[in-house]
């Protein structure tokens, strides 16, 4: 047991910025972003959410380089100044765990350091350094190919048909067009393989790709709509997802890069 003097002296942050949101709001953010954050601790910037807050509209963004997910929330907090900021995911999960839905948190920003106080609680993180990457320009815009599909059938299928993929890569196919969407999957190592069809609204040019089926999975389920549309331009760009419903105050957008289809 190590002596009461070893243990680290508690950072006190000297406050320079504060960033106040309503709890149903900032617990929405998180289960809306947080996921997609990277667990690599060799690319610091990715392994946290980052915020950028314009007056009353909060865009929050977290990506590993495979998933990305831009969630832009009005809030009703009293935020008016401007913060760009990155905050480490078990910070933000710590904090969610102790929030309630009609409670504010207010993150209070130093120049390394960030803490919240909650119940008997204050929690202090360092804050992440690193640039984080410019989202904007990896999403793509003006989409040959459109397929708005049913949520809950697509994942139900996605499951299905990812069981005969390989267990490393989940390669897993989707050959949009006019007739709908054709999801298969082959593990050439187990001679395993499993195909099935589903209804989709479809316009644009016929396109087949491929992803990894935990990450698509993961995207569709997180955005939360009835229905999701997937926007694409070619086999090898990143798919945009999106629900179909409009939601007061809040948009998500997500990006799943594919993965190279073997043939």
């Amino acid at each position: 047991m190590k002596d009461a003097e070893d243990f680290p002296e508690t950072p006190s942050p000297k406050s320079k910025q504060k960033l106040q949101i309503k709890g149903s709001d900032f617990i929405n953010i998180i289960e809306k972003t947080g996921y997609a954050s990277s667990k690599d601790d060799l690319k610091p910037a990715l392994c946290g959410v980052y915020f950028s807050v314009q007056e009353k509209t909060i865009t929050a963004v977290a990506t590993d380089g495979h998933k990305l997910v831009k969630h832009e929330q009005e809030t009703k907090g009293q935020t008016n100044e401007k913060i760009s900021i990155v905050l480490p995911l078990k910070f933000l999960n710590i904090v969610k765990t102790n929030t309630q839905k009609e409670e504010d948190v207010v993150v209070k920003i130093g120049e390394n350091h960030a803490q919240t106080e909650q119940k008997n609680y204050t929690i202090i993180t360092r804050t992440i350094k690193e640039n984080f990457p410019d989202f904007n320009s990896v999403i793509p815009d003006n989409n040959k190919t459109i397929a708005e599909t049913n949520t809950q059938e697509i994942i139900s299928c996605l499951k299905r048909v990812s069981i005969f993929s390989n267990k490393t890569t989940k390669q897993t196919m989707l050959s949009f067009s006019s007739k709908g969407v054709t999801i298969s999957a082959q593990d050439i190592e187990t001679s395993a393989s499993a195909k099935e069809h589903l209804d989709c609204v479809f316009s644009g040019e016929e396109v087949t790709t491929s992803y990894n089926a935990k990450y698509l999975i993961d995207v569709i389920q997180h955005l939360g709509g009835e229905k999701t549309n997937i926007y694409l331009n070619s086999a090898l760009t990143a798919a945009v997802f999106q629900t179909k419903e409009n939601k007061e105050r809040e948009k998500t957008t997500s990006l799943l890069m594919p993965i190279r289809i073997n043939q």
